[in-house]
């Protein structure tokens, strides 16, 4: 269920980018777009998870990088063709996410709302 529910909550994301900015740069409607990068988050996730249990990592534990990463990258690659960017912002995407992922997981974890801080 957790799986459809980020598909939707993309959706809603895109709705609400779209009307606050539009899409200039991307080739597809914003109904198009946010189940493109939900659906591709959520297959990161689950082809990471994978690979992970696979490897006899247990969950919780940390798998630098792909614990930070693994949904943008599915995000990005499902909407590559509707997006409009280069390396060097793919580049940007990419360090943006994983600095940020590390960064809300500490401050959660620093509040008590995560039991490790990764």
């Amino acid at each position: 269920m957790g799986f459809v529910f980020g598909i939707a909550a993309a959706l809603a994301v895109a709705r609400v980018q779209h009307a606050v900015h539009g899409f200039a740069w991307v080739e597809w409607a914003w109904w198009q777009l946010g189940p493109a990068q939900g659906l591709g988050a959520m297959t990161g996730d689950a082809v990471k998870s994978f690979f992970k249990r696979r490897r006899g990592i247990p969950p919780g534990a940390r798998w630098l990088p792909a614990d930070q990463l693994d949904f943008i990258v599915g995000a990005l690659l499902l909407s590559a063709p509707a997006l409009k960017l280069g390396l060097p912002d793919i580049a940007a995407i990419l360090a943006l996410t994983f600095v940020g992922h590390v960064a809300v997981n500490h401050v959660a974890w620093s509040l008590g709302i995560r039991d490790a801080a990764w």
